[in-house]
């Protein structure tokens, strides 16, 4: 009998931490080499031929790997969104349900972010902790704005 790896994700998505979120969960899933079920489709199966070759073994691996995947994945969100999430298949349509959920380009967005970062203070935070806050909005602000420009659609 196999023995079942769990895949460990430190970070619980909660709706405002959706990058961080993202950046852990394909970490921990290239570690265990399974981030290709956030974007690739199940293998197709194949019917039997003269040789009667069959898939059925990938195909067997592949549910079972992506359901490790799907379980990573809801043992990594609020218990809120995980009866939202409950009607998808595969990891892959998890994903894309929550990166469409929480990516957003939108003008109140870029207007919540850029009052976020004028108004960052350190308070009683230690140097450390207020440069990795301002790192993170700053990081933010501009991978949105890249995407924002780069974009053939405009901001609405």
């Amino acid at each position: 009998m196999s023995q079942i790896n769990a895949i460990s994700i430190n970070i619980i998505l909660d709706g405002q931490n959706y990058r961080e979120w993202a950046f852990c969960v394909e970490i921990a899933l290239r570690g265990h080499g399974l981030a290709f079920h956030l974007t690739d489709d199940p293998p197709a199966p194949k019917t039997g031929d003269k040789t009667n070759d069959t898939n059925a073994a990938e195909i067997k691996s592949w549910k079972i790997n992506d359901g490790k995947v799907m379980a990573a994945i809801f043992n990594s969100v609020k218990h809120s969104l995980i009866m939202s999430l409950s009607k998808f298949q595969t990891a892959k349509a998890i994903w894309g349900s929550l990166k469409q959920r929480y990516v957003q380009d939108s003008g109140a967005l870029l207007h919540t972010l850029m009052q976020q970062t004028h108004a960052i203070e350190q308070n009683g935070m230690s140097i450390d902790e207020y440069y990795s806050a301002f790192d993170h909005l700053i990081d933010f602000n501009g991978a949105y704005l890249y995407n924002c420009c780069m974009s053939s659609t405009p901001i609405s």
